[in-house]
């Protein structure tokens, strides 16, 4: 057999070192779909145990682990109007091995806060949603008005003089008051707590006179007499209460506050693994029995595709920023 020349040699180890390097580069890629997830899912909600984020959370991460066979583990890590959580999962490896439950303070934190730790658009994957939970104007049973129009009249006639509650500073609650406060052209005062149960006594007692917060909170006091639904800020009127008129239908047009509720991977998660994700949450949040139960807690069922959740996730951010820019609201 004849010997290799010493260029030969060179060409044949270049050959031998380049399919070796494409070998390991292959066993230390992430593995595709069809392998996922191997291993438990971390899943970060940036809110306490028991929290709405929390609740709706864990029945379609049990439905996931159900189908995927692996475990999708809730991690809660509160704190922060959930920048601590989020900031969590932003720093961890893009592998599909942790994701995080976002919400609607996902995108208005961009905005509220001078400096996050992470570039809201560019450090997060948006892989589906999986629920949205429109906001209610609520008001004290005692408000001399009973519709939106009549609670405009009274604020103009009384500026600064009407206090809306909300669970704490820079929360979804805090934002659509204050885009009340723009659309409606009245200036009502902010009164932060320090969680939705407070603002709640503070409002059967007058203390504060209206709030934003989701139906299940408040429902029962309304059929005790103590609070009285005004309008649902929703483009539709509520399945729960369709005698209910919405606020944009009520005088402002265009008026939306709602929670959604999403999951997100750190950016750089496969696509392949996103894909996956979202078509098997698509399949958990359309089971009857998960659908019941978001709806019993005031909340709509939805899913849709990396791409589509990825530009609704953008225009929300826009949609915040703006409400934050024309009402000075800060949370920093």
């Amino acid at each position: 057999m004849a010997s290799l020349t010493h260029g030969e040699e060179i060409n044949m180890s270049g050959r031998v070192l380049r399919a070796a390097a494409g070998l390991l580069a292959l066993c230390l890629a992430p593995a595709g779909a069809a392998d996922y997830p191997t291993k438990p899912v971390r899943v970060v909600v940036p809110y306490s145990p028991g929290g709405g984020t929390d609740v709706l959370a864990r029945p379609v991460l049990q439905k996931l682990s159900e189908s995927m066979g692996q475990q999708f583990v809730v991690d809660n890590r509160a704190g922060a109007n959930s920048i601590i959580g989020t900031e969590l999962v932003t720093r961890s490896r893009p592998d599909g091995y942790t994701l995080l439950v976002g919400t609607t303070a996902t995108s208005s934190n961009a905005s509220l806060y001078k400096k996050l730790p992470y570039d809201t658009l560019k450090a997060l994957a948006p892989i589906s949603l999986i629920a949205n939970a429109p906001f209610f104007l609520v008001a004290n049973a005692a408000l001399p008005a009973n519709s939106v129009k009549e609670l405009i009249a009274l604020a103009k006639a009384n500026p600064g003089k009407i206090n809306f509650g909300s669970a704490g500073i820079g929360g979804t609650p805090h934002l659509a008051g204050e885009m009340f406060n723009v659309r409606a052209g009245v200036k009502m005062v902010h009164v932060p707590y320090k969680g939705a149960a407070e603002s709640i006594v503070d409002l059967i007692a007058g203390q504060v006179q209206i709030m934003f917060t989701g139906l299940p909170a408040t429902i029962h006091h309304v059929r005790a007499g103590k609070l009285k639904l005004l309008a649902v800020a929703d483009p539709r009127r509520s399945a729960l209460m369709p005698e209910l008129p919405t606020i944009a239908e009520s005088g402002i047009p265009g008026f939306e506050a709602a929670s959604w509720y999403g999951i997100f991977g750190p950016a750089g998660v496969p696509r392949a693994v996103q894909a996956r994700l979202a078509d098997e949450i698509a399949k958990a949040v359309q089971a009857k029995d998960l659908r019941d139960r978001f709806l019993a807690f005031g909340a709509e069922p939805l899913w849709n595709t990396p791409e589509q959740f990825a530009a609704y996730f953008r225009e929300d951010v826009i949609k915040w920023a703006k409400i934050v820019k024309e009402s000075g609201a800060r949370a920093d």
